[in-house]
Order: structure tokens, then C-alpha cells, then sequence
């Protein structure tokens, strides 16, 4: 405004979450509240934006930005002193028990690296598929040449088409290594900014401050490093990456 002051904005999550019933409400398992946690992130990037141009408040960022914020708040979703403010008994408002917490913890060790493997192997067909196509080959013979090269361990089944229902390598265009990339970056503002104090006031503040307020009108690199108070190189996020791993 030209007084100073900013609109407040409105956003809006749309949830495909169970219906209650008669007997019970609402329920949600560990994914979905990590789905909500990663909404509600973009959401919060939205709120909070203070950027002088609208057009370039909150997630209206770089792609590879835009999705740090929400898998940083993941992080929140399953940290094991965050569980038990909010996973409690819809009756008795009893918190989730200690052992189920750590039973759950555990399980998201399982194939972890398999997740990363299988990011990027989208990334880098993501990649493939916007680039310039080998002549009389189409996508899905280069699918079939992707996965010998670059996941030998799971071997293409020769007449499917699986990419064809991947919407997101349509809308986001040879940028879906944003994703792996902003898992790198969330996790090394996790580990040294929330890791140790979750519920820290001074590094939420400064999350809003930095990462939260600018949106696409300063560089993403120059917000991560505001953040982590240092320069952040390609070591650092595969670091990251395999401190996921270690858990």
C-alpha cells in the first residue's frame, strides 16, 4: 500500500482428507498430516511474503525455492517432540505413546535411499525429455534408454508408459530436480537451525525474516545463506542429503 502497510492475504488448502462420521472425526495418519504440515509451508511462505511487487511475494519464486519452506515443515511434522503437542487422543486427549512414535521414526528409515535414487532419476528424465530428443527415438523408447543408464536396478517394462500419467513432468518442465534440491536445502536449515531447539523463537523469526518475506524478489541463494548465516555450496546439500540417510 502506499502507505507502508501490506494487504493481508488469503490462502486457502484444499484437503482430500476422510469425511467423519457419526462416531468419529476427521483421522489422519503420519502421511497425510505430512502433506498438511508441506501445504500449510506454502501457505505460510504466502502469509507471510512482505516483498516490495506482489507478483513476486511468497512461492511466486524460483521453482527450486519455492518447495523449501513446505518440506522443511516436514521436518516439523515428524520430529518427535512436535508429535506429541498435537497427535493426541480425539477422546481422552492422551499424546501418542513414546514406542509408537519411534516405531513410526523408525519406518521412515526404510528405503530411504531409494526415495533419493528415485527423485532423481525423475529429475534427470524430466531433464531428458525437455532437452533435444536422440532422432527417431520418442519418449518412450528414451525412457527405456534412461532406466539402463540411470536405474539399472529397476528395469523398464517394455510397452508401458508410466510417464504418461506424471503430470509433474508437465507442469514443471525440466525443473523437477527442484525437489531434490529442496529437500537438500530444508534439510540443512533443519539441522542447523531447528534441529537441536524446534520450538526455537529466535530461529523462526529468523526463517521469516529471511527465507519467508522476500519471495522471488532476492535470489534464493542469497536468502539460504542469510539463513544459515554462512555460503552454502554443493558439498553442504549432498551433506544434507546423506544426514537424512544416518538417522
Amino acid at each position: 500500500m502506499p502507505d507502508g502497510t501490506y494487504q493481508d492475504p488469503i490462502a486457502c488448502l484444499y484437503c482430500n482428507f476422510p469425511k467423519p462420521n457419526h462416531r468419529v472425526p476427521t483421522l489422519l495418519t503420519l502421511g497425510p498430516v505430512e502433506n498438511l504440515f508441506h501445504e500449510f509451508g506454502h501457505a505460510m511462505h504466502s502469509m507471510l511474503g512482505r516483498s516490495r511487487y506482489q507478483h513476486v511475494t511468497g512461492t511466486r519464486c524460483s521453482t527450486d525455492f519455492a518447495e523449501v519452506p513446505s518440506i522443511l515443515m516436514e521436518y516439523f511434522a515428524t520430529d518427535r517432540r512436535i508429535l506429541p503437542l498435537f497427535a493426541k487422543h480425539y477422546e481422552t486427549g492422551q499424546a501418542l505413546p513414546t514406542r509408537i512414535i519411534e516405531a513410526l521414526l523408525e519406518s521412515r528409515k526404510l528405503f530411504g535411499a531409494n526415495e533419493i535414487h528415485t527423485q532423481s532419476f525423475y529429475a534427470m528424465v524430466d531433464q531428458k525429455f525437455h532437452g533435444k530428443h536422440p532422432l527417431g527415438k520418442n519418449t518412450v523408447d528414451l525412457l527405456a534408454d534412461l532406466h539402463k543408464d540411470y536405474s539399472p536396478a529397476l528395469l523398464h517394462v517394455q510397452g508401458s508408459a508410466w510417464h504418461l500419467r506424471f503430470g509433474h513432468f508437465h507442469s514443471y518442465a525440466a525443473k523437477y530436480y527442484a525437489y531434490t534440491w529442496a529437500r537438500a536445502v530444508a534439510a540443512r536449515v533443519w539441522y542447523e537451525c531447528f534441529e537441536q531447539d524446534p520450538l526455537s523463537r529466535s530461529a523462526g523469526e529468523r526463517f521469516r525474516r529471511t527465507m519467508l518475506a522476500h519471495g522471488g524478489g532476492v535470489p534464493s541463494q542469497e536468502l539460504v545463506e542469510d539463513m544459515l548465516k554462512r555460503p552454502v555450496g554443493i558439498n553442504d546439500l549432498v551433506n544434507s542429503l546423506q544426514d537424512d540417510l544416518n538417522l
